[in-house]
C-alpha cells in the first residue's frame, strides 16, 4: 500500500519482519468476498487467516428482519471486503496492514447498507467470544453518545483487554461535533482520516492543444468504463451562459461526454437529462472544493458516471471556451497524483468534541483514496475514501504492535498508537490544526510497534461543566518498558482555537479557527526514566486570556522530543483541549430569530404566530426545533398559559436522552415532537390522562451534560387544548 511509505509500516513488515502474527482481528462491517485471492480465496479451512465469522443479519436486513447465519459472505457492497483488505490483504503484490492476522468477519449490514446497535452488539459480544485481541469497527451512529448500548459494549470488552477501533465518521461538512458513536466512547480510539502526500486515482485522458489526466471516481458498478474516444462538453441549459446543473433540458449532446456541476437536483434527474440529449456520459464536479461527489442514481439508469475535483473542472470548464474542442477518454487502470492538500485532516472527516466535550477523535489514519481489495464481481481492486479506510488501517497497526510485545492491558497498546502520532501544521497559520480536527496527528506506524513510554494518559480533557475554572493543575505519569534508559525534552506547542458559534450564537460551518492558544507551565524540562522506572511530572493550563463570549474551544499539545536529537528517536504527543466558557453558555438552541423552535400543527409544520384551538385526536399540536449542540435530555411539559412558569403537568419526562445536534448534509434539519394531548401528573408518574381544556403553554427543558446541569428553556405560543369527547 502507498501509505505504507509515509507511516512506516513498510519498516515495520521488511526490517523488523513484524506481519501480525498470531494477533486476532474482529471486522464489523457489510461482510467480505472471500473468494478473493487476497484473503486466500477461503474461509475456516485450514492454514486460511479468516477463521472466524457470522452474519447476524442476511442480505435485505431492514432493520427488523435479520436472517443470521454462519457464513459472512457479502454478495452485495464492497465495503467490508476494502475494509478487510486495507487491514489484512496480501496476494504477493498488494499487502495490507497486517498481512499475517488471523481474521474475523461479523456482518452487521446487509444489502440496503442498514446497521443497528442490537445487532453491534451481538456482534461485539461474539468478537470477544472468539478471542479477538482487536476489534475494528468502520460503522457508526451519526452524532452517538458514549453512553449507548455499542459504546458501553464496545467499553466493557476494553476492560476485558481487547483493543477496540472505530471510525469518527464522515461528516466534516457538519462542524463540531459530529463524532460518530460509538467511538466517542471514552477507551475506544476514534480515528479520523488524514490526506496522504500521493495517491492513486483512475483518470480521464483530456486532449486538446495539450494532454492531461484529470483524476476521478470509479464508474458506477452497473455499467462498463468508458474506453473511446468522446467529444466533452460543458452541460449547459438549453438557452444559459452559466447554468451547468444538468437540471434542466439540455440542447443535443449525441454521442458526448457531458460536464455537469452538482447540486440544484438529485443525480437521476441530471443523467436522465443528459441521457435524453444523448450524452454517452456524464461528469459531475462539486460546487467547492470538497471531494468529488458520489455519483449514485436513485432510481435506474444505465448512463455511464464518473465525478471530479472542482479545480480540475474549472481547467476543463476554460479550455472549453479557449480551444473549443476537447477529447475524453478513460482506463480502468490508476495512476499516481499528487494530494491537494497532503498531511491535512481530510475534509470528510468529523470533527470533535464528543457531545461531552471527549478529546475526539484519537488521531488520524490514512483514509482519502485508498486502493485495497474489491469484490472479485466488481473488479478485484479499487479505490475508496472515508474514515472507513482510515480505521482499518489503525487497527493493523495495533496488531504489528502486538506482536511486537504491546500488550492491552494497562493502555499499553492505546499509548503506544496515540501517544506516537504525529500532529500536523496548518500552512495558512503556522501552527497545528485543532486536536478536535486531528487528535494527536497522523498516525506512527514505525513509532507505534517501537514505542517503549507508556503514559497514564493518551489526552487531556480540559473541560470542567458548569465550572467557572480558567486554569487547572494536571498530574502526568509515564513508564519505560524497554531495556534502556529514556531521556527526553518536554515542550507545550500551540495549536489553533475553534468555535463552532458565530457572534450571533449561530453554529457555523465551517468552524471558525484563530491563533489564540492558552498558556502552559511545566513542572519539567527534561524527562528521564531507567529501564522499567516510572517518571512523573505536571502541567497548569491557564486560558484565562479568552473572551468567554468567543465560545472558542481551546487547542494544544504536550511533545516530548529525544534529548540526543531528532535522528535517535521520534517524538511522543499528548493533546489536550477544552472548553474556554462554562458548559452552561452553550447555544443548544439556534437565536429565535431563526424563527425556531416554534409551534405547528402536526404534519402542517406552519410555525404558529396566533391562538390554535387543538381538538384531540383531530388534530395535534407538535413542537419543531433545532440542536445547534448535543444534549443529554429533553423533558417536555405544560402550565397554563396564564401561569406559565407554574408547571402544570408532564408530558415526557425519561424519553429523550442523549440527543444528537442536526446535521444539514444528512437531511437531518430539524427534531419534531407531536403531543397527544395526554400528561402525567408529577406525583403519579404511571397514570395518563387529558387535563382540563382551557389555554396552555408547551415548556421544553434541554440539558446539556447531565439532569444537574442548569438546563435551556422555551416556552411555546400559547395553545387552546380541547381533550376527546
Amino acid at each position: 500500500m502507498l501509505a505504507h511509505n509515509y507511516t512506516g509500516v513498510n519498516n515495520v513488515q521488511n526490517v523488523l519482519n513484524v506481519t501480525g502474527r498470531n494477533v486476532k482481528i474482529g471486522v464489523l462491517d457489510s461482510g467480505i468476498d472471500y473468494n478473493h485471492p487476497a484473503f486466500g480465496s477461503c474461509f475456516k479451512t485450514p492454514g486460511c487467516r479468516l477463521q472466524y465469522g457470522y452474519d447476524f443479519v442476511g442480505d435485505f436486513f431492514s432493520g427488523k428482519n435479520a436472517v443470521p447465519d454462519s457464513d459472512p459472505f457479502d454478495p452485495c457492497q464492497y465495503h467490508g471486503t476494502h475494509v478487510t483488505g486495507i487491514l489484512a490483504g496480501n496476494d504477493g503484490d498488494f499487502k495490507g496492514v497486517a498481512p499475517d492476522a488471523t481474521i474475523g468477519v461479523y456482518r452487521v449490514m446487509g444489502c440496503y447498507n442498514i446497521v443497528t446497535e442490537s445487532v453491534v452488539v451481538q456482534a461485539l459480544e461474539q468478537a470477544y467470544l472468539d478471542g479477538m485481541d482487536i476489534v475494528t469497527m468502520s460503522i457508526g451512529f451519526p452524532g452517538g453518545w458514549g453512553t449507548s448500548a455499542s459504546g458501553d459494549t464496545s467499553a466493557a470488552l476494553i476492560r476485558r483487554g481487547v483493543f477496540v477501533v472505530s471510525a469518527a465518521g464522515n461528516r466534516g461538512k457538519d462542524g463540531m461535533w459530529s463524532i460518530d458513536g460509538p467511538s466517542v466512547r471514552n477507551s475506544t480510539v476514534s480515528v479520523g482520516s488524514a490526506e496522504m502526500p500521493f495517491h492513486y486515482s483512475q483518470y480521464l485522458n483530456v486532449t486538446s492543444d495539450e494532454l492531461v489526466g484529470i483524476r476521478r471516481t470509479m464508474f458506477q458498478s452497473s455499467v462498463g468504463s468508458l474506453s473511446i474516444q468522446l467529444q466533452m462538453v460543458r452541460g449547459l441549459a438549453t438557452g444559459s451562459t452559466a447554468d451547468d446543473y444538468g437540471c434542466n433540458a439540455l440542447p443535443t449532446f449525441t454521442g458526448k461526454a457531458v460536464l455537469v456541476q452538482n447540486g440544484g437536483c438529485n443525480m437521476y434527474t441530471k443523467g436522465l437529462n443528459v441521457q435524453n440529449a444523448g450524452g454517452t456520459v456524464m461528469i459531475v464536479y462539486p460546487s467547492d472544493d470538497s471531494d468529488p461527489v458520489t455519483v449514485a442514481y436513485e432510481y435506474e439508469l444505465y448512463l455511464p458516471a464518473v465525478a471530479i475535483y472542482r479545480v480540475d473542472a474549472l481547467y476543463l470548464i476554460n479550455k472549453i471556451g479557449t480551444v473549443g474542442t476537447l477529447g475524453v477518454s478513460s482506463r480502468p487502470d490508476s495512476i499516481l497524483f499528487d494530494s491537494f492538500t497532503p498531511r491535512a485532516p481530510s475534509a470528510f472527516s468529523s470533527w470533535g468534541p464528543g457531545p461531552e466535550s471527549e478529546v475526539k477523535p484519537e488521531l488520524l489514519g490514512p483514509g482519502s483514496s485508498i486502493y485495497a481489495p474489491w469484490p472479485l464481481r466488481l473488479g478485484s481492486y479499487g479505490i475508496a475514501s472515508g474514515t472507513s479506510m482510515s480505521t482499518p488501517y489503525v487497527a493493523g497497526v495495533a496488531a504489528l504492535a502486538i506482536e511486537y510485545g504491546k500488550t492491552n492491558v494497562n493502555r499499553g497498546t492505546l499509548s503506544a498508537i496515540v501517544n506516537t502520532a504525529r500532529p500536523q501544521i496548518n500552512p495558512a497559520s503556522l501552527i497545528y490544526y485543532p486536536v478536535i480536527q486531528q487528535g494527536a496527528g497522523i498516525l506512527n506506524g514505525y513509532g507505534a510497534v517501537t514505542s517503549q513510554i507508556i503514559f497514564n494518559v493518551t489526552s487531556v480533557n480540559g473541560t470542567f461543566p458548569e465550572t467557572d475554572w480558567r486554569d487547572f493543575d494536571y498530574f502526568f505519569s509515564y513508564n519505560n518498558t524497554g531495556n534502556v534508559s529514556w531521556a527526553y525534552k518536554l515542550q507545550s506547542a500551540k495549536a489553533q482555537s475553534v468555535s463552532g458559534f458565530d457572534n450571533t450564537k449561530t453554529l457555523v460551518i465551517p468552524p471558525i479557527t484563530n491563533k489564540k492558544t492558552p498558556s502552559v507551565w511545566l513542572s519539567n524540562s527534561s524527562l528521564n526514566a531507567a529501564a522499567g522506572k516510572t517518571g512523573y511530572f505536571n502541567i497548569n493550563l491557564d486560558h484565562s486570556s479568552y473572551e468567554r463570549s468567543e465560545m472558542l474551544v481551546y487547542n494544544g499539545y504536550l511533545v516530548m522530543y529525544p534529548t540526543a536529537g531528532v535522528s535517535k528517536g521520534f517524538n511522543y504527543t499528548i493533546p489536550f483541549s477544552g472548553l474556554s466558557y462554562n458548559s452552561s453558555l452553550v447555544p443548544i438552541l439556534p437565536p429565535l430569530s431563526t424563527g425556531l423552535p416554534c409551534l405547528v400543527q402536526y404534519r402542517e409544520n406552519v410555525c404558529l404566530n396566533e391562538l390554535r384551538t387543538f381538538q384531540i385526536p383531530y388534530n395535534y399540536p407538535a413542537i419543531v426545533f433545532t440542536l445547534q449542540h448535543p444534549i443529554y435530555r429533553m423533558r417536555i411539559r405544560i402550565a397554563k398559559a396564564a401561569t406559565p412558569t407554574l408547571i402544570h403537568a408532564s408530558v415526557r419526562e425519561n424519553h429523550y436522552f442523549d440527543m444528537s445536534r442536526n446535521f444539514p448534509s444528512a437531511g437531518s434539519m430539524n427534531y419534531t415532537y407531536a403531543w397527544d394531548g395526554r400528561v402525567f401528573s408529577n406525583t403519579d408518574p404511571t397514570t395518563l390522562y387529558y387535563p382540563n381544556n382551557g389555554d396552555y403553554v408547551l415548556l421544553v427543558f434541554l440539558y446539556t451534560y447531565s439532569s444537574g446541569s442548569t438546563p435551556i428553556i422555551w416556552y411555546s405560543k400559547p395553545l387552546t387544548f380541547r381533550g376527546p369527547g
